[in-house]
């Protein structure tokens, strides 16, 4: 008889595993139709600048909805299921069309992983163009270098979601130094209109424009 209560438990937290799952799927394709949505408007911009200049939201808040969906936040689907639903309710804003009409196209069938690299390959080049053009027209966007780091830490948790950017933080002489972990990270400095990368240790040791990377797809 116990054999019997065993099974009987296991299959009841199989079927409550696959309906997660099934869940989760659906919510991650009816935030990647929104965000899709929102490009075709030109609109995403201000979407990412707006969760990006509310400091209440950590960097790895930050990455964990935009940029790593498919993963929890803190280990805990709970969590990660509320920062999915601010997005949504944020992407709604402006994109013509309810709840239930998103909820109607979203499907069940697509892998978490493949929602996950969707989303990724969509904002890459949205959060890239961003960058660009908060450099080259700094007054039309009107955000201090604080929220650009993180703009720029969003950026590469799309390009490397293995070492996904968990700090960005602006240093005292005004460098943006974006981390994974400790040890793993780049730096950043302001000239002009351009973002250069600068040596980790010593910022005034200047390498690279930025540039050549957000255009690299």
């Amino acid at each position: 008889m116990k054999v019997i209560y065993v099974l009987m438990y296991c299959v009841f937290l199989n079927v409550l595993t696959n309906a997660d799952i099934a869940e989760k799927r659906k919510m991650l394709h009816t935030t990647n139709i929104l965000i899709e949505i929102h490009i075709g408007k030109g609109t995403l911009w201000n979407i990412i600048k707006h969760f990006a200049c509310i400091i209440d939201f950590s960097m790895d808040q930050l990455t964990f909805m935009f940029a790593i969906p498919e993963k929890n936040f803190d280990n805990d689907g709970a969590k990660q299921r509320m920062l999915e639903f601010g997005l949504q309710l944020k992407l709604l804003e402006d994109s013509d069309l309810t709840e239930d009409d998103v909820a109607a196209q979203a499907r069940s069938d697509k892998s978490i992983q493949d929602l996950g690299d969707a989303r990724r390959k969509m904002l890459d080049p949205v959060l890239a163009l961003l960058i660009i053009n908060i450099m080259s027209n700094p007054r039309s966007h009107r955000i201090d270098f604080e929220y650009t780091c993180r703009i720029i830490g969003l950026f590469w948790s799309t390009r490397i979601p293995a070492s996904y950017i968990n700090t960005a933080i602006v240093s005292d002489d005004e460098t943006c130094v974006i981390r994974h972990g400790r040890l793993d990270r780049k730096s950043f400095k302001r000239f002009g209109l351009d973002i250069h990368y600068v040596d980790n240790d010593d910022h005034s040791d200047t390498g690279n424009s930025i540039v050549h990377d957000l255009t690299i797809l």
